[in-house]
């Protein structure tokens, strides 16, 4: 967890200085952070500790028959939404769908994350996909990325879902 917190704090750091240059203060570059850290133990298993600002997700797709599942929280206008109560499939929600709540960069707040921006599990084996909106918005819940990863091949796997983005309209950057 802590070295999660001090990857944020250094991002976070190195994001308001990238803008201090900036001429146009209004136009300071931003940018969203995704990040984890696996330590392995003894015995197969691992600790992950996951950290992110903004909308870029990490989902942790572990060996049948356990599930998928979205390891971070969106820093949205929707997710808030949604946290509220509002129903997904909205239209306020998906109005306010990738307008974000927190960022880095320096117009960001000087700590941009909230207590649910760090989440440790313990896992065995599975894949952890990092990635940013131009996968998830086509394959938003952590069920549709597993059922296009199979096997334990990594670069195979970023490649179908990139190749799968790509085919579905590619509108956004997709990392």
């Amino acid at each position: 967890r802590s070295a999660v917190l001090a990857g944020l704090t250094d991002a976070a750091m190195a994001a308001v200085s990238a803008g201090l240059g900036s001429l146009d203060p209004t136009m300071a570059p931003s940018c969203t952070y995704a990040a984890a850290v696996i330590v392995p133990s003894s015995g197969g298993t691992a600790e992950i500790t996951v950290g992110n600002v903004g909308d870029s997700r990490v989902y942790w797709l572990p060996g049948p028959p356990e599930p998928a599942q979205c390891l971070t929280v969106d820093d949205s206008l929707a997710q808030e939404l949604i946290t509220a109560g509002v129903p997904a499939d909205s239209e306020a929600v998906l109005a306010g769908a990738h307008t974000l709540t927190r960022w880095l960069g320096a117009d960001a707040k000087p700590t941009p994350w909230s207590e649910s921006s760090v989440r440790t599990i313990t896992a065995e084996r599975g894949l952890l996909v990092m990635c940013t909106d131009g996968l998830w918005n086509y394959l938003p819940e952590a069920d549709d990325i597993a059922r296009l990863c199979s096997g334990s091949d990594a670069a195979a796997s970023a490649r179908v879902l990139v190749d799968y983005a790509l085919h579905a309209g590619g509108q956004d950057n997709i990392t």
